[in-house]
Order: structure tokens, then sequence, then C-alpha cells
């Protein structure tokens, strides 16, 4: 019953506010779907303890933007940056690796989180916005892989041969 009202766009944003704390995983996750809820009930489940209501907030906050008039865009940008910068820095792979697959191809995303996602460690997260994302420019791709290569020897050669190949391969389609 919860989760069913969690999914209708007609509730007052008071009541998706109440359900994004409820107890039951399924109803926070449906509200993180729903694009009625307003941007403080985002940033309150960006912290949800519970991996597939923050993946599923990352997906429904990086999708809905493109549809969206500028005006609209811009109200939403404001309102939901503090849940993307948190979602960016999730601990879970699978949260951070959700979202930059959401975003990689946005021309409007905001730019520090794309850099943020940019800089991850993890090639599932980086490389789909090293290879695809509109918002880098060929020196902030430049700078990305070599501030890399400055830190301590890189952990995962191979994952710094791939983002090479993706400045390379953007490259190419320049």
């Amino acid at each position: 019953m919860r989760v069913a009202l969690a999914k209708r766009d007609d509730l007052r944003p008071e009541i998706l506010y109440f359900l994004a704390e409820d107890a039951e995983a399924e109803v926070r996750r449906a509200v993180a779907e729903n694009t009625a809820a307003p941007g403080h009930t985002d940033i309150l489940l960006a912290r949800d303890s519970d991996m597939d209501v923050r993946s599923n907030l990352a997906v429904k906050i990086a999708t809905v933007a493109p549809n969206l008039s500028a005006e609209e865009r811009d109200k939403v940008r404001r309102s939901t940056h503090g849940a993307l910068e948190m979602l960016a820095r999730d601990q879970i792979k699978v949260v951070r690796q959700v979202l930059a697959d959401a975003m990689k191809d946005i021309a409007e995303a905001p730019e520090g989180i794309v850099k943020t996602l940019a800089r991850d460690m993890e090639i599932e997260v980086s490389g789909p916005i090293l290879e695809h994302s509109p918002v880098l420019s060929e020196s902030d791709l430049v700078e990305i892989i070599e501030g890399r290569f400055r830190m301590t020897k890189p952990r995962n050669w191979q994952a710094m041969t791939m983002k090479m190949c993706a400045l390379s391969w953007r490259r190419d389609r320049m």
C-alpha cells in the first residue's frame, strides 16, 4: 500500500518526504524514482543506507534534466546538486557507476560532478565519463589523466591504459 502511494505523482511534497523516511527500503526506492519528490527529499535519500535507493535516485536525477525547459532545469539543478555531489562520492561503486552511466551523454551535466566521476579510481565509473562526456574538454582529459600519474604510482595500470585509450579515441572523433 505505501509503495503504491510512494509512486504517485499527485501527492503533496510533504507526504513524499514522510515516505522517504519509511522503514521499508522498497517504499524509499519508490520515492527515489518519483519525479514529483521535492529536492530536499532527494538529499535525504542520497544519504539512505540502501544502495538501491541511492542508485534509483541517481538515475532519476541524471535522466530527468534533459527533458526539462531551461528554467525548469535550472531549478532542478539547484535543488538536486547536493544530492548529486553525495552520490558521486558514494562509498558503493555501483551507485557511482549508475550515476556515471546516466550522466555520460548529458551536455548540461554539472561540470564539477562530471569531473569527480572522471577522476574516480574505478574504471567502471570513470570510463564512461572519460569516453563519452561532452562536458569534458580535451585539456580536462589530459589534466585528469596526468593527475593520476602524478599521484603515487597508479594501483591499476590497466585502468590507466584504458583511460589513455579513451582520450585517444575521443581525439580521433573530434
